[in-house]
Protein backbone atom coordinates (compact mmCIF):
# COMPACT_ATOMS: atom_id res chain seq x y z
CA UNK A 1 0.00 0.00 0.00
CA UNK A 2 1.00 3.61 -0.19
CA UNK A 3 2.70 4.84 2.76
CA UNK A 4 3.78 8.46 2.22
CA UNK A 5 3.76 10.90 -0.67
CA UNK A 6 6.37 13.58 -0.53
CA UNK A 7 6.09 16.76 -3.07
CA UNK A 8 8.22 19.70 -3.62
CA UNK A 9 8.03 22.57 -6.05
CA UNK A 10 5.07 20.86 -8.29
CA UNK A 11 2.67 23.56 -9.50
CA UNK A 12 1.36 25.65 -6.59
CA UNK A 13 2.46 23.13 -4.00
CA UNK A 14 5.90 24.32 -2.10
CA UNK A 15 6.49 21.42 0.11
CA UNK A 16 3.78 18.82 0.94
CA UNK A 17 4.38 15.27 2.76
CA UNK A 18 1.32 13.29 3.32
CA UNK A 19 0.73 9.90 5.26
CA UNK A 20 -1.50 7.04 4.55
CA UNK A 21 -2.86 5.21 7.22
CA UNK A 22 -4.18 1.52 6.38
CA UNK A 23 -7.98 1.24 5.08
CA UNK A 24 -10.04 3.80 3.02
CA UNK A 25 -8.27 6.92 2.50
CA UNK A 26 -10.13 10.28 0.82
CA UNK A 27 -8.74 13.21 -0.40
CA UNK A 28 -12.03 15.60 -0.78
CA UNK A 29 -12.03 19.56 -1.40
CA UNK A 30 -14.14 22.23 -3.59
CA UNK A 31 -12.89 22.59 -7.14
CA UNK A 32 -9.81 24.29 -7.52
CA UNK A 33 -8.52 22.85 -3.90
CA UNK A 34 -5.61 20.75 -5.40
CA UNK A 35 -6.63 17.45 -5.84
CA UNK A 36 -6.10 17.67 -9.69
CA UNK A 37 -2.43 18.52 -8.42
CA UNK A 38 -2.06 15.48 -6.31
CA UNK A 39 -3.31 12.96 -9.05
CA UNK A 40 -0.89 15.01 -11.18
CA UNK A 41 2.51 14.90 -8.25
CA UNK A 42 1.97 10.82 -7.90
CA UNK A 43 1.69 10.07 -11.27
CA UNK A 44 4.67 11.87 -11.90
CA UNK A 45 6.18 9.44 -9.30
CA UNK A 46 4.23 6.24 -11.14
CA UNK A 47 6.58 6.64 -14.26
CA UNK A 48 3.36 8.85 -16.03
CA UNK A 49 5.00 11.48 -18.88
CA UNK A 50 6.56 14.45 -17.13
CA UNK A 51 5.80 17.99 -18.49
CA UNK A 52 7.77 21.06 -17.81
CA UNK A 53 4.61 22.76 -16.70
CA UNK A 54 4.30 20.55 -13.35
CA UNK A 55 7.68 22.80 -11.86
CA UNK A 56 6.54 25.39 -9.79
CA UNK A 57 7.09 28.61 -11.10
CA UNK A 58 10.61 30.23 -10.10
CA UNK A 59 11.94 26.93 -9.12
CA UNK A 60 14.47 25.15 -10.68
CA UNK A 61 13.00 21.47 -10.36
CA UNK A 62 10.22 19.08 -9.05
CA UNK A 63 10.75 16.33 -7.30
CA UNK A 64 7.63 13.90 -5.88
CA UNK A 65 8.69 10.93 -4.19
CA UNK A 66 6.13 7.89 -3.00
CA UNK A 67 6.89 5.38 -0.19
CA UNK A 68 5.00 1.74 -0.68
CA UNK A 69 5.11 -1.16 1.50
CA UNK A 70 3.98 -3.97 -0.46
CA UNK A 71 3.69 -7.44 1.60
CA UNK A 72 5.87 -10.04 1.46
CA UNK A 73 6.40 -12.51 -1.71
CA UNK A 74 4.44 -9.47 -3.40
CA UNK A 75 5.55 -9.98 -7.67
CA UNK A 76 7.00 -6.12 -7.20
CA UNK A 77 10.34 -7.79 -4.92
CA UNK A 78 10.88 -10.29 -7.43
CA UNK A 79 10.81 -7.55 -10.61
CA UNK A 80 13.07 -5.29 -8.18
CA UNK A 81 15.97 -8.20 -7.30
CA UNK A 82 15.60 -8.94 -11.09
CA UNK A 83 16.83 -5.45 -12.04
CA UNK A 84 19.40 -4.96 -9.41
CA UNK A 85 17.51 -2.86 -7.33
CA UNK A 86 15.53 -4.99 -4.57
CA UNK A 87 16.87 -7.82 -1.78
CA UNK A 88 15.50 -10.94 -3.61
CA UNK A 89 11.93 -11.95 -4.05
CA UNK A 90 10.61 -11.77 -0.77
CA UNK A 91 11.76 -8.36 -0.86
CA UNK A 92 11.94 -5.33 2.14
CA UNK A 93 9.64 -3.44 4.06
CA UNK A 94 9.36 -0.70 1.75
CA UNK A 95 9.75 0.18 -2.25
CA UNK A 96 10.49 4.03 -3.13
CA UNK A 97 10.03 6.10 -6.21
CA UNK A 98 11.08 8.81 -6.90
CA UNK A 99 11.15 11.36 -9.49
CA UNK A 100 12.90 14.45 -10.13
CA UNK A 101 11.36 16.84 -13.19
CA UNK A 102 13.90 19.97 -14.22
CA UNK A 103 12.42 23.35 -15.62
CA UNK A 104 13.28 22.10 -19.07
CA UNK A 105 11.22 19.24 -19.12
CA UNK A 106 14.14 16.41 -18.54
CA UNK A 107 13.47 13.95 -15.67
CA UNK A 108 15.62 11.34 -13.62
CA UNK A 109 13.94 8.53 -11.90
CA UNK A 110 14.95 6.55 -9.05
CA UNK A 111 13.93 3.49 -7.30
CA UNK A 112 14.88 2.69 -3.64
CA UNK A 113 17.38 5.80 -4.37
CA UNK A 114 18.91 4.49 -7.51
CA UNK A 115 19.14 5.41 -10.71
CA UNK A 116 16.85 4.11 -13.14
CA UNK A 117 15.12 4.31 -16.34
CA UNK A 118 11.65 5.55 -16.65
CA UNK A 119 10.69 2.62 -18.45
CA UNK A 120 11.59 0.45 -15.33
CA UNK A 121 9.84 3.16 -12.98
CA UNK A 122 6.90 2.72 -14.66
CA UNK A 123 6.84 -0.84 -15.01
CA UNK A 124 7.48 -1.35 -11.18
CA UNK A 125 4.73 1.47 -10.54
CA UNK A 126 2.09 -1.03 -12.29
CA UNK A 127 2.35 -3.86 -10.14
CA UNK A 128 2.42 -1.56 -6.93
CA UNK A 129 -0.93 1.27 -7.89
CA UNK A 130 -3.84 1.82 -10.18
CA UNK A 131 -5.02 4.67 -10.95
CA UNK A 132 -8.78 4.92 -12.15
CA UNK A 133 -10.92 7.44 -14.13
CA UNK A 134 -13.95 7.62 -15.71
CA UNK A 135 -12.96 6.33 -19.23
CA UNK A 136 -10.73 3.62 -17.14
CA UNK A 137 -13.05 0.93 -18.74
CA UNK A 138 -11.73 1.33 -21.74
CA UNK A 139 -8.33 -0.16 -20.92
CA UNK A 140 -10.63 -3.29 -21.30
CA UNK A 141 -9.92 -2.99 -25.36
CA UNK A 142 -6.21 -3.66 -24.74
CA UNK A 143 -5.13 -6.62 -26.14
CA UNK A 144 -2.00 -6.47 -23.74
CA UNK A 145 -4.43 -6.98 -19.89
CA UNK A 146 -6.37 -9.66 -21.17
CA UNK A 147 -4.49 -12.25 -20.05
CA UNK A 148 -4.08 -11.35 -16.52
CA UNK A 149 -7.07 -10.88 -16.20
CA UNK A 150 -8.13 -14.30 -17.92
CA UNK A 151 -5.62 -15.90 -14.99
CA UNK A 152 -6.73 -14.10 -12.02
CA UNK A 153 -10.05 -15.17 -12.71
CA UNK A 154 -9.07 -18.49 -13.15
CA UNK A 155 -7.15 -19.07 -10.52
CA UNK A 156 -4.54 -20.49 -13.00
CA UNK A 157 -1.29 -18.81 -11.51
CA UNK A 158 0.29 -22.25 -10.67
CA UNK A 159 -0.59 -23.62 -14.10
CA UNK A 160 0.37 -20.22 -15.56
CA UNK A 161 3.76 -20.57 -13.86
CA UNK A 162 5.04 -24.47 -14.88
CA UNK A 163 3.88 -22.77 -18.41
CA UNK A 164 6.36 -19.70 -17.70
CA UNK A 165 9.14 -22.38 -16.49
CA UNK A 166 8.29 -24.89 -19.38
CA UNK A 167 9.06 -21.74 -21.80
CA UNK A 168 12.05 -20.37 -20.33
CA UNK A 169 13.83 -24.15 -20.26
CA UNK A 170 12.89 -24.31 -24.40
CA UNK A 171 14.43 -21.15 -24.90
CA UNK A 172 17.15 -21.99 -23.15
CA UNK A 173 17.55 -25.11 -24.84
CA UNK A 174 17.33 -22.80 -27.97
CA UNK A 175 19.82 -21.11 -27.22
CA UNK A 176 22.09 -23.71 -26.59
CA UNK A 177 21.10 -25.23 -29.58
CA UNK A 178 21.95 -22.20 -31.36
CA UNK A 179 25.50 -21.64 -29.60
CA UNK A 180 26.62 -25.68 -30.55
CA UNK A 181 25.50 -25.09 -34.36
CA UNK A 182 28.23 -21.79 -34.19
CA UNK A 183 30.55 -23.88 -32.72
CA UNK A 184 29.95 -26.79 -35.30
CA UNK A 185 30.21 -24.25 -37.44
CA UNK A 186 33.60 -22.55 -36.60
CA UNK A 187 34.87 -26.19 -36.43
CA UNK A 188 34.39 -26.36 -40.08
CA UNK A 189 36.20 -24.13 -41.03
CA UNK A 190 39.04 -24.89 -38.49
CA UNK A 191 39.42 -27.71 -40.40
CA UNK A 192 38.78 -26.83 -43.35
CA UNK A 193 41.82 -24.61 -43.07
CA UNK A 194 43.85 -27.47 -41.20
CA UNK A 195 43.32 -29.62 -44.18
CA UNK A 196 44.52 -27.06 -46.71
CA UNK A 197 47.77 -26.49 -44.24
CA UNK A 198 48.55 -29.89 -43.94
CA UNK A 199 48.22 -29.81 -47.88
CA UNK A 200 50.55 -27.51 -48.18
CA UNK A 201 53.02 -29.19 -45.66
CA UNK A 202 52.65 -32.15 -47.74
CA UNK A 203 53.50 -30.23 -51.34
CA UNK A 204 56.69 -28.75 -49.51
CA UNK A 205 57.77 -32.26 -47.82
CA UNK A 206 60.25 -30.62 -45.73
CA UNK A 207 63.68 -32.71 -44.61
CA UNK A 208 65.42 -32.98 -41.40
CA UNK A 209 68.07 -30.11 -41.34
CA UNK A 210 66.26 -28.57 -44.13
CA UNK A 211 66.52 -25.32 -42.14
CA UNK A 212 70.05 -24.75 -41.41
CA UNK A 213 71.17 -25.76 -45.05
CA UNK A 214 68.19 -23.06 -46.16
CA UNK A 215 69.73 -20.39 -44.03
CA UNK A 216 73.34 -21.38 -45.20
CA UNK A 217 71.94 -20.60 -48.74
CA UNK A 218 69.85 -17.42 -48.00
CA UNK A 219 73.14 -16.22 -46.38
CA UNK A 220 75.78 -16.88 -49.41
CA UNK A 221 73.14 -15.48 -51.26
CA UNK A 222 72.39 -12.54 -49.35
CA UNK A 223 76.49 -11.78 -49.42
CA UNK A 224 76.86 -13.40 -53.32
CA UNK A 225 78.14 -9.52 -54.49
CA UNK A 226 80.40 -9.50 -51.94
CA UNK A 227 81.82 -12.78 -52.55
CA UNK A 228 81.81 -12.14 -56.39
CA UNK A 229 83.95 -9.08 -55.99
CA UNK A 230 86.28 -11.10 -53.77
CA UNK A 231 86.82 -13.74 -56.67
CA UNK A 232 87.26 -11.41 -59.65
CA UNK A 233 90.12 -9.61 -57.28
CA UNK A 234 91.25 -12.95 -56.56
CA UNK A 235 91.38 -13.65 -60.06
CA UNK A 236 93.02 -10.48 -61.25
CA UNK A 237 95.81 -10.95 -58.44
CA UNK A 238 96.74 -14.20 -60.21
CA UNK A 239 96.72 -12.39 -63.73
CA UNK A 240 99.25 -9.49 -62.78
CA UNK A 241 102.77 -9.68 -63.56
CA UNK A 242 104.39 -9.28 -59.76
CA UNK A 243 105.40 -12.50 -59.21
CA UNK A 244 104.22 -16.03 -58.26
CA UNK A 245 104.27 -16.33 -54.59
CA UNK A 246 102.90 -12.54 -54.45
CA UNK A 247 100.12 -13.33 -56.67
CA UNK A 248 99.27 -15.99 -54.18
CA UNK A 249 99.06 -14.96 -51.42
CA UNK A 250 97.30 -11.98 -52.80
CA UNK A 251 94.29 -14.27 -53.99
CA UNK A 252 94.42 -16.10 -51.08
CA UNK A 253 93.70 -12.90 -48.92
CA UNK A 254 91.07 -11.39 -50.91
CA UNK A 255 89.27 -15.05 -50.75
CA UNK A 256 89.83 -15.44 -46.69
CA UNK A 257 88.31 -12.20 -46.32
CA UNK A 258 85.05 -13.48 -47.64
CA UNK A 259 85.20 -17.54 -46.57
CA UNK A 260 82.87 -16.95 -44.00
CA UNK A 261 80.22 -15.40 -45.93
CA UNK A 262 80.82 -18.41 -48.86
CA UNK A 263 79.94 -20.67 -46.13
CA UNK A 264 82.55 -22.89 -46.61
CA UNK A 265 82.41 -22.96 -50.53
CA UNK A 266 85.61 -21.51 -51.16
CA UNK A 267 87.89 -23.33 -48.73
CA UNK A 268 89.06 -25.61 -51.29
CA UNK A 269 90.29 -22.83 -53.54
CA UNK A 270 92.04 -21.32 -50.47
CA UNK A 271 93.66 -24.74 -49.70
CA UNK A 272 95.12 -25.43 -52.98
CA UNK A 273 96.22 -21.51 -53.72
CA UNK A 274 97.97 -22.35 -49.82
CA UNK A 275 99.52 -25.01 -50.95
CA UNK A 276 100.77 -23.63 -54.15
CA UNK A 277 102.53 -21.22 -52.57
Amino acid sequence: MLRTLSIRDVVLIDRLDLDFHPGLCVLTGETGAGKSILLDALGLALGSRAEARLVRHGATQASVTAVFEPAAGHPVHGLLAGHGVGDGEDGGATVILRRVLGADGRSRAFLNDQPVSVSLLRQVADTLAETHGQFESQRLLSPASHRDLLDAYGGLAPERGRVRESFLSLRRAGEARARAGEALLAARRDEEFLRYAVDELTALDPKPGEEETLASQRSVMMHGEKVLDALNQAAAELQRDTGVEAALRGAVRHLERVAEMAGGRLDDAVAALDRAA
